[in-house]
C-alpha cells in the first residue's frame, strides 16, 4: 500500500468514526428523552382525567395520585393553572418533559389540546350555570343580579 492510499484510508476512516460518534450521539439522546416524554404523557392523561371529574386543576402531585419520585423528576408540573382563566398556550406550556420537547411522542399535541378542550366544555358548563337561576316560583333571574 502507498503512502497517499495509506493516508487517505486513515482519513476516511477518522471522518467515518466522527460520523459514527455524531449519529450514536443523537440516537442516544432520543432514546434518553423517551422515558421523559411517555411519563409526561401518562401525567397530561391523568390530568384530564383528574380535570374531567374535579372541574379544577390538580394543586400537586398528590391530587394526581402520582407518588413515585422518578416521575416528579421527568415532568415540569404547573400546578398553578386557572381553569376559569388559562389559554391554549398555558396549557400548552403546563406539562413538559424535562426536555421541554417531544421528539419521541408525537401525540403530545393532541393530548394537550384534548385537555385544553377539555376545560373549554368545564367552563361552558359553569357559564351556563351562572347565567339563569329559576327562583321557587319557576322565574328565570341571573344570579349575579341580587334578585
Amino acid at each position: 500500500m502507498t503512502g497517499k492510499k495509506k493516508k487517505f484510508l486513515i482519513a476516511a476512516l477518522f471522518i467515518l468514526s466522527i460520523l459514527v460518534a455524531y449519529f450514536l450521539g443523537r440516537f442516544t439522546a432520543l432514546i434518553a428523552n423517551t422515558g421523559p416524554e411517555y411519563k409526561t404523557a401518562d401525567v397530561i392523561k391523568q390530568t384530564t382525567f383528574y380535570v374531567k371529574r374535579n372541574n379544577e386543576w390538580p394543586r400537586s402531585w398528590e391530587d394526581l395520585k402520582i407518588y413515585d419520585n422518578k416521575t416528579k423528576s421527568m415532568v415540569i408540573m404547573n400546578f398553578q393553572i386557572d381553569i376559569d382563566t388559562c389559554n391554549c398556550f398555558d396549557i400548552a406550556n403546563s406539562i413538559l418533559p424535562r426536555s421541554k420537547y417531544y421528539r419521541m411522542y408525537p401525540w403530545a399535541g393532541q393530548d394537550m389540546e384534548d385537555l385544553y378542550k377539555t376545560i373549554l366544555n368545564i367552563r361552558e358548563k359553569k357559564k351556563t350555570n351562572q347565567e339563569a337561576q329559576v327562583d321557587s316560583q319557576g322565574t328565570r333571574v341571573l344570579k349575579n343580579s341580587g334578585s
